[in-house]
């Protein structure tokens, strides 16, 4: 089996706190009655799902933590590593928790057919490559997004995706899937696909929603003068923007969000033109994208990306929460910067130190997760990964691996 990890990221595919994204950004607090397996609540059951080499040339493994447990206890040997079958994978997150008492932790990303990417989706009943399940095969398929939607506590996985046929017409679609892997297809607008341009070159800067049975989705590009976005309704309509600011270029976005309400947010930054600084900012975009509506609203922080480096942010409780490290190592820290809204004209980014362990070996952290009221931001020690519960550092059990990583934290579910 050859999975390639390329796919394992945190910035928009994070599971954390029962959203996921990195769960579904749209999301980001679980339901706090909603029990999780073991007798926890979804608000303090996180688990961890990553990679690990057993020597420095072997192949990926697939590898799952729980940091409540014992460092001996961590490591979760019921993952799917060797159910998936044989071909080249992006494996891009977990759909998990449990049902009638059985823990599942089924996954979710993309399988390469003829060097293209095809939705995909993996219970321990085997692969299903989701648009030939529900009767319309497509070419290719980018997954733009995924969450899981608490609606009538079902706690199904939400795939946004752009696709293409095989006579090259462009589609906007989600997929809904049960725990089960039961799986049905529901179509966007069909304008929300052509906006992107190409599926290949899609740039996957996303948030998705989903309110009364329907969902709604934000996706995002990013190019040197500005920034563009457009908002998309389920049997609805489509609004779309350039966004400029005039005396900055090489805009890149770091994260997005969308609330319940279907407004848009983005953390990103600029370089001015006179100075060359590279600045922050964040933007409020309402759904209807007036101009008079949407709000630059520049951030006060200090990074020089020379001596530091900034990963993608997760958003909880009305903040971005933004990882980063000193490239000089051993520094780990993350930002906050509150939701802008339509008032804000500036914002501060508050800077929060991660401790050091005794055996610090080039720490670094990559990736936060807001579980409840408990903030985990997980990284690596050298070359194992690690974690810290309200910044206080914990290792996680390697498992007598050459090298571990986590890619992504989610909230196991009880669907009983």
């Amino acid at each position: 089996m050859k999975i390639n990890f390329c796919f394992l990221l945190f910035t928009t595919a994070i599971l954390a706190a029962g959203c996921s994204k990195k769960d579904a950004p749209s999301n980001p607090n679980p339901d706090p009655g909603t029990p999780a397996p073991g007798g926890h609540t979804g608000t303090d059951f996180p688990a961890f799902m990553g990679i690990k080499f057993n020597s420095r040339d072997a192949q990926s493994k697939i590898i799952k933590w729980n940091p409540n447990l014992p460092e001996k206890d961590q490591i979760d040997s019921s993952v799917l590593a060797d159910n998936v079958s044989e071909g080249t994978y992006g494996i891009m997150g977990v759909h998990g928790g449990s049902h009638l008492n059985i823990a599942y932790n089924n996954l979710y990303g993309v399988r390469y057919v003829n060097n293209r990417p095809l939705a995909a989706y993996w219970t321990d009943g085997g692969e299903k490559m989701l648009s030939e399940v529900t009767g319309a095969p497509m070419v290719e398929e980018t997954i733009s997004s995924a969450y899981r939607n608490s609606e009538n506590g079902n706690f199904d996985m939400i795939l946004q995706v752009f696709g293409m046929n095989d006579r090259g017409v462009f589609k906007s679609y989600y997929y809904r899937i049960s725990h089960s892997g039961d799986v049905t297809r529901h179509l966007m607008p069909d304008a929300f696909a052509h906006t992107s341009g190409p599926v290949t070159t899609y740039s996957g800067y996303n948030a998705s929603g989903f309110k009364n049975g329907k969902a709604f989705a934000f996706k995002t590009l990013q190019y040197n003068d500005g920034i563009y976005t457009a908002f998309a309704r389920e049997g609805g309509s489509l609004h779309e923007r350039v966004l400029r600011r005039e005396g900055y270029h090489t805009f890149r976005i770091n994260a997005t969000h969308l609330d319940e309400n279907a407004t848009g947010y983005i953390l990103g930054y600029c370089t001015n033109n006179e100075s060359g600084a590279v600045e922050w900012f964040t933007l409020y975009l309402p759904e209807n994208m007036k101009e008079e509506d949407v709000r630059f609203v520049p951030v006060n922080l200090a990074h020089d990306p020379l001596q530091d480096d900034l990963y993608g942010a997760t958003i909880a409780d009305g903040r971005f929460y933004l990882p980063g490290n000193s490239r000089s190592g051993n520094a780990p820290y993350y930002y906050t910067v509150t939701l802008p809204n339509q008032n804000i004209t500036r914002l501060t980014a508050d800077k929060h130190t991660l401790e050091l362990p005794a055996n610090a070996q080039y720490v670094r952290s990559r990736q936060i997760a807001k579980v409840g009221n408990t903030l985990y931001a997980t990284g690596t020690n050298g070359s194992h990964a690690c974690f810290w519960k309200d910044g206080k550092y914990h290792p996680l059990a390697s498992g007598g691996a050459y090298s571990t990583m986590v890619s992504f934290v989610f909230t196991p579910y009880n669907n009983n």
